[in-house]
């Protein structure tokens, strides 16, 4: 049957799981499961392959599904529901968190908080001045909506460049929320020279690997 991403999120449960506030699935608007299921399971199976071979003389065929891949990443979700225990289940990635959540800014910019260890909390507090929420901890936060409020008046206090330099050198896993024209300028992934520039043009062609060569063992 003929298919494509959404078709693969869709039957693996995963597009199922990203809804928006009123409860209707959204579809993003990239690649996950032919990335991961049609990518990185292939990329995998080969190297497999490749071992095997080298150490057997044997090689292998592979059946390589998508759909299947892509069932995996439902890890967080998947005990609840396979042990009856559904109302049990903590949404720990979908933004209900506190400590880990995405915020907009006074200029309508946005960051996040992805401290999800008690370290980070902690952390997030003391930058914060927030002595009291130190004793809340991942499973409590989940039962404090008036916290996650307050956060978000809290940042609409300042732009997301002021809140970069107001968190900055700190360990609370904060991060600039960028539009993709904004990667091109960061200095983090302009280091790491993570776009392909054309000599003759100077402008971007494509994309660096994230996985860098640093030497030999």
């Amino acid at each position: 049957m003929a298919g494509h991403d959404l078709n693969f999120m869709a039957i693996s449960g995963l597009l199922a799981s990203n809804k928006d506030e009123n409860g209707n699935v959204v579809m993003p608007p990239f690649q996950v499961a032919d990335l991961f299921g049609g990518t990185e399971q292939i990329i995998s199976s080969v190297l497999l392959g490749i071992i095997q071979r080298t150490n057997s003389g044997v090689g292998d065929w592979f059946d390589i599904s998508i759909t299947e891949a892509s069932l995996s990443m439902n890890a967080l979700l998947a005990p609840p529901v396979w042990y009856n225990e559904a109302e049990q289940a903590m949404d720990v990635l979908g933004g209900k968190l506190p400590n880990y959540s995405i915020y907009k800014c006074k200029d309508d910019k946005f960051i996040v908080l992805a401290g999800l260890e008690e370290k980070f909390w902690q952390n997030i507090c003391d930058v914060l001045d927030k002595p009291e929420w130190k004793s809340e901890n991942l499973v409590s936060l989940k039962f404090k909506p008036e916290i996650k409020e307050e956060l978000n008046k809290i940042f609409l206090t300042k732009t997301r460049d002021e809140w970069t330099i107001f968190f900055g050198g700190t360990e609370v896993c904060f991060s600039q929320v960028l539009e993709f024209e904004e990667t091109l300028h960061n200095d983090h992934l302009k280091e790491k020279n993570s776009f392909i520039i054309s000599e003759k043009s100077g402008l971007p062609i494509g994309f660096g690997l994230g996985i860098k060569k640093i030497g030999k063992v």
